[in-house]
């Protein structure tokens, strides 16, 4: 289950004049939602269906504004930061 809007996840990344990426954004959404759930060692989905921690989504947009500007770029340090405190470490 996504987390975010395309609206949304398009305001973030300021590509809302462009309507061709849509569907490159909806991959970017797809895959950055999932690195997060594979770095908290958690499934938030299934935890919190309604709704992720903030950091969680923040960092889910960063890792799509990085992407979606440099389609090589790595995943921002602030990601690791932001979601620390939320990663299962058991």
């Amino acid at each position: 289950m996504s987390q975010l809007t395309l609206a949304q996840v398009k305001q973030f990344c300021q590509a809302a004049d462009f309507p061709d990426d849509d569907g490159l954004l909806q991959d970017l959404q797809a895959e950055a939602e999932a690195w997060v759930q594979d770095y908290l060692r958690r499934d938030l989905d299934e935890e919190m269906p309604d709704a992720w921690p903030l950091a969680c989504i923040m960092a889910a947009k960063l890792i799509i504004a990085a992407r979606y500007d440099d389609r090589e770029a790595e995943i921002p340090g602030a990601v690791r930061e932001m979601l620390a405190g939320h990663r299962d470490m058991s």
